[in-house]
């Protein structure tokens, strides 16, 4: 099936609540919102900024929860992390996101 999210918001911040099951997924909702505002914005470094938030909390549900029901969804913020780390590496000319800085590069 086909599920489809509309959001109103003019900001990146959400502030929405949901639990399920007696677990608090409002940290994972509200940063895969901000993270789908700052993607239809173009703004990579949001995007990047939001998707790092998602990937934390996501990581920390999975830390907690019983069982492996999480690891395909977590896969998937890992590798849509990744995705905007290399595109926003690609767009900046340099690799920030892995802490390999253009310093190494000045060596002429």
């Amino acid at each position: 099936s086909h599920s489809s999210f509309s959001s109103h918001s003019s900001s990146s911040r959400h502030n929405e609540s949901f639990q399920h099951n007696n677990i608090d997924w409002s940290a994972v909702l509200n940063a895969h919102l901000s993270v789908c505002d700052a993607v239809r914005a173009g703004n990579i470094d949001q995007s990047y900024t939001s998707q790092s938030t998602l990937h934390s909390a996501i990581n920390h549900l999975f830390a907690s929860s019983k069982g492996n029901w999480l690891v395909p969804a977590l896969h998937t913020v890992c590798r849509n992390t990744q995705t905007l780390a290399l595109y926003d590496t690609t767009k900046q000319g340099t690799n920030i996101r892995t802490n390999n800085n253009t310093s190494n590069n000045n060596n002429n």
